[in-house]
């Protein structure tokens, strides 16, 4: 290592990596590349004041048959095998169009894509809008929603998906890969009062919707399709979801240390929309307290409430104590809230007071059992 401070590789990522090149030089992996795209899976896209990213992914594999509620486990076994065995395909060049302006660009390595659309004079309209890719002589034309932020738009919402929107049992294995593996959109299931919940933040005090939802997963893209379409189901509002690569270099979902690529996609957001004020939903599942605090320490000016969901109110976990032990009051205090700034605590239900305030505040939204607001990191 030297005096370089980088840390050294063990030996069985090396090896990890090793074998993940040769199987890309592989005949076998250069046959695949050559097949034929048949679909573009375009992941839902965000417009800021000066434009569009458009970002999916160009699959060999023929999309998979639409899921239903009596789906037998082998058939959802089979559905999650073909989603994590995807046929990507590398250097296919596209042509994506958003607003009138259109632009080409090329898959990577691993078949993703991603355009920027620079929009004169900014984007307006409607919430969400219809973008297009598709292969570069026009074939395969793909709808790609976008969602368009309103000026109107007083703060945005991000949330976690796995045991904060979706019941997924992520502390219990078992419980967590025979819902992976066993299930499907139409029966997974949502936790209680969350299209609810997420639709009153989303509409604020307007009759439309108007505050842009986003979420984030530690989940491979592999399942945006299903956790897309469950949204759908489940009337929870759309948006754009961030998830992390299969695979072993730093930065992908075998690879990656703890859920940091949350913590990076909110700077990021932060980052394209500058003026608004932020909501962050989790649970006590994983790590998402300790990154949202960490979200409000860099940003105090910007982070107006945190949510964290209490997934087991019966045991206290230490990121249960590390939610319970922080103090999250904001320095411009307010006397209203997004949520009442009292709730009862008991054993299946424990709550935080949160005295963020969000603009003017919106109306107190239902909550979900066993959400906790937590409240500002002490420095």
């Amino acid at each position: 290592m030297g005096g370089s401070g980088e840390r050294a590789i063990p030996w069985w990522h090396r090896a990890a990596l090793a074998l993940e090149a040769r199987l890309e030089r592989s005949a076998y992996a250069q046959r695949r590349r050559r097949a034929r795209p048949a679909r573009i899976v375009a992941y839902r896209a965000f417009a800021n004041a000066s434009g569009v990213t458009l970002s999916g992914r160009v699959l060999a594999d023929a999309p998979a048959a639409a899921a239903r509620s009596e789906d037998r486990a082998w058939r959802n076994l089979v559905a999650t095998f073909r989603r994590f065995a995807s046929h990507e395909l590398p250097d296919v060049e596209l042509v994506c169009r958003f607003a009138g302006v259109e632009v080409a660009t090329r898959t990577d390595a691993e078949g993703y894509y991603r355009a920027r659309i620079e929009i004169p004079g900014g984007v307006s309209g409607p919430l969400w809008q219809d973008g297009e890719v598709a292969l570069a002589d026009g074939t395969l034309a793909t709808r790609q929603a976008v969602m368009v932020v309103p000026r109107e738009a007083r703060f945005g919402i991000v949330s976690d998906v796995d045991d904060t929107v979706l019941e997924s049992s992520v502390t219990r294995w078992p419980g967590a890969l025979e819902r992976v593996l066993l299930r499907n959109a139409r029966t997974r299931k949502p936790l209680e009062g969350v299209a609810e919940l997420y639709a009153a933040l989303q509409r604020g005090l307007g009759p439309e919707p108007m505050n842009p939802v986003f979420y984030v997963s530690s989940s491979p893209w592999n399942l945006y399709d299903l956790l897309d379409e469950f949204l759908a189901l489940n009337a929870i509002p759309p948006g754009p979801i961030f998830l992390r690569d299969l695979g072993f270099d730093p930065e992908k979902f075998l690879k990656s240390p703890g859920h940091g690529h949350k913590l990076d996609t909110l700077r990021a957001l932060i980052g394209e929309f500058p003026d608004l004020a932020w909501v962050l939903i989790g649970d006590s599942g994983q790590h998402d307290a300790m990154l949202y605090a960490q979200a409000a320490r860099e940003f105090p000016e910007k982070i107006r409430a945190i949510y964290i969901r209490d997934v087991d109110p019966s045991l206290d976990s230490p990121y249960d104590a590390f939610a319970d032990g922080r103090s999250l009051r904001s320095p411009r205090s307010a006397s209203r809230s997004c949520a009442s700034p009292t709730a009862a605590r008991s054993r299946r239900t424990r709550r935080r007071s949160a005295s963020s305030r969000i603009g003017t505040s919106p109306p107190s939204p239902p909550r979900p059992p066993a959400m906790r607001p937590a409240r500002r990191p002490t420095r």
